[in-house]
């Protein structure tokens, strides 16, 4: 006898292989690297008092935001004798009503197929329908798309026409660079944050500028309007034949400077010798910051030199052991029983510990939440309890490009 919850994981697990393509395949009309795909998470409700688990959901995170502005539902319908009846779909339909507002989404995914009345009924309410089947990631069938305007569909199919055609126009540089290791990236940034202020307290942007400005040579520009690549919104730049780093006017006075900063930094120090023609060191411009780059296989050249420039970035602003040191501090201050580790569960306790220490972590190093949250999960300083997935499960195996 087959064990059905086991039954429904093993779906589930497909299904979300089937997701992970339909994102890279831009088949959901968002940009990957704004995705987070959960499995099995809870969403509270009003109504019921308590949580409701989805299947699987994909949240659309703009970069620096501190929520999702949108959210995709998934449910998994694992049926090999029956079509997915109209009652599924209504209930559905009521777990997705008592939890979400106004932009959301939802998609079926099942192994069989849907009852006529099923069809309709996703077709009135903009559902997406998908049957897949075989064991392979990419044997599915779209029977039916989202709702969305012809503007829309034209942008989707604008994007990809874009990127086939410039991977196949590009000739890409014979770039050779050291596959630096973790360990050896952190020891280069330390090395530049000690020489700046000694590794002891947390880095000051105007003054760190004024040092780089005298001591290396470089100038910034932190008023500019750059441009969108691609649909995404490029936040900084740096030229090497001028030794200029140009930072995106709206993220100057947020969070979100230090990151793209430390990473254009992580370009200066890392890479700045690297042997490119002019124009490749004219056009070095990175069009997004995924700051989960590298946990998948580096499989090429670009995508070493982005998590290089990513991990500099990292370790330069939260310094492994003042990271740990002011950690620690706070927790003991607060009397953590257990401070050296954050230990997170649905429990409310907890949720509010990871909260506060994030907070904390966050003023005292005037950067994002998201850097923290990372860096927690760099250093070991977080666990989950099983079954409960971490800040950026869904964003495994997810790149960006270096050059555009």
């Amino acid at each position: 006898m087959v064990n059905t919850v086991k039954k429904g994981n093993e779906f589930e697990k497909k299904s979300l292989e089937v997701v992970r393509k339909l994102l890279e395949d831009r088949q959901l009309g968002v940009f990957p690297e704004n995705a987070v795909i959960h499995w099995q998470q809870p969403y509270y409700s009003e109504k019921r008092k308590g949580n409701i688990i989805f299947d699987l959901t994909v949240e659309i995170w703009p970069e620096g935001a501190e929520r999702f502005v949108s959210i995709y539902f998934i449910e998994c319908k694992d049926y090999s004798t029956k079509r997915v009846p109209i009652g599924d779909l209504e209930a559905f339909n009521s777990k997705i009503e008592q939890v979400a507002g106004a932009n959301k989404k939802a998609i079926l995914i099942t192994n069989n197929s849907f009852q006529k009345s099923a069809i309709e009924y996703a077709k009135s309410m903009g559902y997406m329908l998908i049957c897949t089947n075989g064991n392979a990631d990419d044997d599915y069938q779209i029977i039916m798309h989202r709702k969305e305007s012809s503007t829309a569909k034209e942008f989707k199919i604008d994007i990809m026409l874009l990127a086939k055609i410039k991977s196949a126009l590009m000739v890409i540089p014979p770039v050779r660079i050291s596959k630096l290791s973790s360990k050896a990236i952190e020891k280069r940034a330390i090395t530049e944050l000690t020489k700046f202020n000694g590794n002891s307290k947390p880095v000051d942007i105007g003054k760190l500028v004024s040092y780089l400005e005298t001591r290396e040579g470089l100038s910034f520009e932190f008023d500019e309007k750059l441009p969108v690549e691609n649909g995404i919104q490029t936040l900084g730049a740096i030229s090497f034949k001028d030794l200029k780093i140009s930072i995106h006017k709206d993220i100057v006075n947020t969070n979100r400077l230090p990151f793209v900063l430390g990473h254009e930094l992580g370009h200066f120090y890392l890479h700045k010798d690297l042997k490119l023609t002019q124009n490749d060191y004219d056009s070095f411009v990175d069009s997004s910051f995924s700051l989960i780059i590298g946990r998948k296989p580096l499989a090429n050249e670009k995508d070493w030199i982005e998590w290089q420039a990513n991990k500099f970035s990292s370790c330069f602003f939260l310094p492994k052991t003042q990271f740990i040191d002011r950690f620690l501090y706070y927790r003991k201050l607060r009397k953590i029983r257990k401070p050296e580790k954050i230990f997170l569960d649905n429990q409310r306790i907890n949720k509010e510990d990871h909260y506060d220490t994030v907070g904390y972590l966050s003023q005292w190093f005037k950067v994002s939440n998201t850097m923290v949250k990372i860096r927690l999960e760099e250093l070991n300083l977080i666990t989950y309890e099983e079954g409960y997935h971490s800040f950026y499960d869904g964003l495994k195996g997810i790149s960006i490009p270096f050059f555009e």
